[in-house]
């Protein structure tokens, strides 16, 4: 993994993850909602984002489950 050095006024040179930028295309009312609970929740959109690609990684799956499109129209 990455390192970045960062120093402080106040104390020694400190190892720090190394942030990278990620940009995605979604639905503006989808990413209203998001932003909404994020909010209400008081976690910002860029810590639930690493929650879910963390735990993603941690579990080897995808943490929900995934049911297939045409079984969700068949249901409405």
């Amino acid at each position: 993994m990455k390192k970045e050095k960062r120093a402080h006024e106040d104390s020694p040179i400190v190892d720090k993850p190394a942030k990278n930028v990620l940009r995605a295309r979604v639905d503006a009312d989808l990413h209203g909602r998001f932003e909404q609970f994020c909010e209400n929740i008081g976690l910002r959109k860029s810590k639930a984002i690493e929650l879910y690609m963390q735990t993603t990684l941690d579990k080897n799956s995808i943490p929900f489950s995934i049911k297939d499109i045409d079984e969700k129209k068949e249901k409405a």
